[in-house]
């Protein structure tokens, strides 16, 4: 007697939530984590991710031992902070009392977050100086970041 079974295939159309850098960070991994298996997630991170986000995963890409790695490091880098510098360096300060308050407010151990959060109390122009640094020349460490930053803005 041979017995024939059919099992049913089934697929299920999953739509891939995208990230900006605008909306909000934890929203967008909740929802990644739901619809991406976790083998998949670097493979399909460059899809759903735009703008400022894809730009700093192409320079990040590769470095994280695992998802929770680069999930914590993409909410320290895209999470709106709750900065304690409440002013913005804007050039007509002092860089070096910027980064005297910075330091003040954060610590005299420097964070591997603090290059990341550091972007938050910068104003546009200074802004713009942080994204060409960041993105041309994968600055990663505060002390090579806190140096550029002397020497670009102390006039």
């Amino acid at each position: 007697m041979v017995t024939k079974s059919l099992y049913c295939i089934r697929a299920q159309d999953r739509e891939l939530p995208t990230y900006d850098g605008l909306t909000i960070i934890d929203e967008f991994l909740t929802k990644f984590e739901i619809v991406v298996p976790e083998h998949k997630r670097f493979n399909a991170l460059i899809w759903a991710l735009h703008t400022m986000p894809v730009q700093w995963w192409v320079t990040h890409e590769g470095t994280f031992e695992d998802w929770n790695d680069c999930r914590s490091m993409m909410r320290i880098r895209f999470r709106k902070p709750e900065v304690c510098i409440t002013e913005k360096y804007d050039r007509r300060d002092d860089p070096c009392m910027h980064l005297t308050r910075w330091i003040k407010d954060y610590g005299e151990e420097p964070q591997p977050e603090w290059v990341h959060l550091f972007y938050h109390t910068l104003d546009v122009i200074p802004r713009n100086w942080y994204t060409k640094v960041k993105l041309l020349h994968d600055t990663c460490e505060w002390d090579i970041l806190r140096e550029g930053f002397l020497l670009t803005f102390l006039f």
